[in-house]
């Protein structure tokens, strides 16, 4: 499907931003918001756009770890063990693997010892074999990263470093995330552009409350508002995900140049056998090529892995986790 310059900032501003509203982009393209919301309906009606959705930080649900657990299970067991799995209350997602008989779970920790709790109990289920955990230790998650909005006057009013978008999330007073703020991540997460007035009503408080305390977790890293697209729509069809390890460690200078590659969209600074997870957006074979070919001259690489996925569609997936660095 062809996309052209104004349908390609609407969603990239919207990747960027889920509330920006369409009188801004419209002043920022020299359009009325009419315009723009016109563009937008017609690509919601033609699939392209599917929602909105959140990212939020790991206290939005009262946690303080993510880890991420591969789970090998025997032959023809993924899609029950998936069931099983997403019914635990701490998983936030579940996808099978491409190229193993195996689930992949992402959890939320308040401690150290609930990772082995949980673990002890997928173990109970007859059919696993084996858990592979790794602890997230930070995360950079910026969708907005794709190749498709390079080289177009996609003007922004977002910060910049270096001439380059600044992803990381600005920390102001960390404050204690409570049954509103809880409350607003909720219904922010089915429809990331629902009125602040639908979400006050039935809390018993105002919309000035909801608008501060949307703003106040926004600026503290905990909550952005994201579009959910159909990437096949706009030409990506796949993606890999890579898993790194060094001989010297995670270098400054590699997580910058992975952020400076297009179509990596998140990237994971993990305590495990790897180091480092990243993944691609796969446009075609050739693009994966290139990509993998540049990060085996990446310093220190003293192992990787990389394995390929369908797409997920709605992409961004619900309430994946914030940037963190």
């Amino acid at each position: 499907m062809k996309i052209d310059e104004l349908n390609l900032k609407i969603l990239h501003d919207l990747l960027s931003d889920g509330r920006k509203s369409f009188a801004e982009i419209g002043k920022e393209t020299n359009t009325s918001k009419d315009v723009i919301a016109k563009r937008f309906k017609q690509m919601k009606a033609q699939g392209v756009i599917l929602g909105f959705t959140i990212q939020n930080s790991s206290r939005c649900y009262g946690a303080n770890f993510v880890a991420n657990l591969l789970i090998c299970v025997q032959r023809g067991k993924v899609k029950c063990t998936m069931q099983e799995v997403s019914k635990i209350s701490n998983v936030i997602h579940v996808y099978p693997s491409s190229v193993r008989q195996a689930v992949s779970a992402e959890v939320i920790l308040k401690s150290i010892e609930e990772l082995e709790s949980i673990q002890k109990f997928i173990y109970n289920f007859p059919f696993v074999l084996e858990i592979e955990t790794t602890i997230w230790m930070g995360k950079r998650n910026f969708p907005e990263n794709l190749s498709i909005f390079n080289g177009k006057q996609l003007t922004s009013n977002q910060p910049t470093v270096n001439g380059k978008i600044d992803i990381t999330p600005k920390k102001a007073e960390v404050t204690e995330i409570d049954e509103i703020d809880k409350a607003i991540t909720d219904k922010l997460a089915l429809n990331g552009r629902m009125p602040f007035e639908e979400i006050a009503k039935p809390l018993g408080v105002s919309t000035e409350t909801i608008a501060r305390r949307y703003e106040k977790l926004k600026q503290n890293g905990d909550l952005k508002v994201v579009i959910q697209i159909d990437p096949t729509k706009i030409g990506y069809y796949a993606f890999a995900l890579f898993q790194l390890s060094f001989s010297k460690g995670v270098w400054a200078e590699t997580i910058d140049k992975l952020s400076a590659t297009f179509d990596v969209n998140f990237i994971i600074k993990a305590a495990g056998y790897f180091d480092l997870t990243f993944t691609l957006m796969i446009r075609d074979i050739n693009h994966f090529l290139e990509i993998q070919d540049q990060m085996v001259t990446l310093p220190h690489v003293a192992d990787m892995e990389v394995y390929i996925y369908r797409m997920f569609c709605p992409w961004p997936l619900q309430r994946e986790i914030i940037s963190t660095f």
